[in-house]
Parts: C-alpha cells; structure tokens; sequence
C-alpha cells in the first residue's frame, strides 16, 4: 500500500522517538545529522532558485528599460520562467515547513 505525501513538519521528532524506542546509540546526533543534511540540502536547492529568480529579473529589467533588443516571445518566456520559479520554492516551503528559512 502506497504511503500519502505529507509534509516533512514534525517527521524529525517522529525519527527521534523511533530511534530512542529500538535503543538506538544517540539518536539525539543521528537525528541532528539527518536535519542538518536535509536543511542544508534544501537550503541549497533554495538559493539556486533564488540566483535564477535574481538572474530572470535582470534580464526582464534589462529588457524594460530598452537596453536589450529582445522579442515579445522572450519577454513571455522569461515571465512564465520567473513565475514558475515562484511555484516551485513556494511548494519547497510547504512540504518542508521545519527546515525551510527564508533566503534574503
């Protein structure tokens, strides 16, 4: 049977207590192991985002101001780009709610 998706919130606590329950040697470092890899990771994964959102609304700047030549299409493609970088932290944010910190 396939397991619901759910949100990664409270699922460290959940790791914790299963592996204090089968006697697990310090739980407390394996679990703040697993968090900080998994923070990291996101974290990671957040700011390459970030860099292209950044990069995208330089271009589309660029563009505005008339300092590049580009095509209607372009200036489409690089607003759905944005907009979907937009949809895709948001949903990073959602399913990893514990570990996500805003990235400035």
């Amino acid at each position: 049977m396939k397991r619901k998706n759910e949100p990664l919130k409270g699922k460290v606590e959940e790791w914790y207590q299963t592996l204090k329950k089968f006697h697990f040697p310090n739980p407390e470092n394996f679990a703040d192991e697993i968090i900080d890899d998994i923070k990291s990771a996101i974290q990671g994964l957040l700011e390459d985002i970030e860099r292209q959102d950044n990069e995208v609304t330089k271009i589309l700047s660029e563009i505005l101001q008339g300092n590049v030549k580009e095509k209607a299409v372009n200036r489409g493609a690089l607003y759905g780009w944005r907009e979907a970088l937009c949809w895709i932290r948001e949903k990073i944010k959602k399913w990893f709610p514990d570990v996500v910190k805003e990235v400035k």
